[in-house]
């Protein structure tokens, strides 16, 4: 398991590893609002190709996933807001980017489906803090 968002690293990983972390380029060491910029949805397709650049004919082989560092169920569509705000993007945005999962249970399955099918990505790490929110999630996406 290699994971990072700088290209260097990135093309390594697709080169090395089995699994590999597509995520943000975290500068500052938490993650401000160039960490959450770095982890919109056109900036991951950029990572993402150059997993596939270091991978060359073994990308199908690999597994990938995204780390959350915004992961809510709710049906209070005004978290997104609030949560775009901190981050400096609008919530549409947010709720793109692989760095956060905000929505209903049936929103946020929506999006873990679309991020397979753009990305390819096979699972995303959840804070530990939400395992028992996400849990009636993962029971239903179990075998999808």
């Amino acid at each position: 398991l290699v994971g990072g968002g700088a290209p260097r690293l990135l093309k390594w990983a697709g080169a090395t590893a089995d699994i590999v972390g597509v995520n943000a380029s975290i500068h500052s060491g938490e993650i401000d609002q160039e960490a959450a910029h770095d982890g919109l949805a056109e900036r991951i397709d950029q990572k993402v190709a150059w997993v596939k650049e270091g991978a060359g004919d073994r990308f199908a082989d690999l597994e990938l996933n995204a780390w959350l560092a915004v992961a809510e169920i709710t049906d209070d569509p005004s978290v997104a807001d609030v949560m775009a705000e901190l981050f400096g993007t609008d919530a549409d945005s947010l709720r793109q980017s692989p760095l956060a999962l905000v929505g209903s249970r049936n929103e946020v399955a929506e999006r873990i489906a679309e991020r397979r099918e753009r990305w390819g990505y096979s699972y995303h790490v959840i804070p530990g803090d939400k395992a028992r929110d996400f849990a009636p999630l993962v029971a239903d996406l179990t075998g999808t």
